[in-house]
């Protein structure tokens, strides 16, 4: 992350609660689209092979997100 921000050019490190929203943000974005993959995989429309296999990663993905959204308000 430090280096990423060196390259972009960007000063400070984010605060720990904005690195969790982030987190928890992009882990409801990904289950999302996970849940989407799964759709089409049930549909028989899908893109790949495992695409059922990748499909059933959005309901653990979900509650990571919501974990970190948690620990973000504890």
């Amino acid at each position: 992350l430090a280096m990423y921000l060196q390259r972009v050019g960007i000063a400070d490190k984010p605060s720990p609660t904005a690195w969790s929203f982030y987190m928890a943000y992009n882990m409801f974005r990904m289950a999302g689209i996970l849940q989407g993959v799964m759709a089409r995989a049930l549909a028989g429309n899908a893109a790949s092979a495992q695409a059922l296999a990748a499909g059933m990663r959005a309901r653990p993905m979900a509650e990571s997100g919501w974990a970190e959204v948690e620990r973000m308000l504890a």
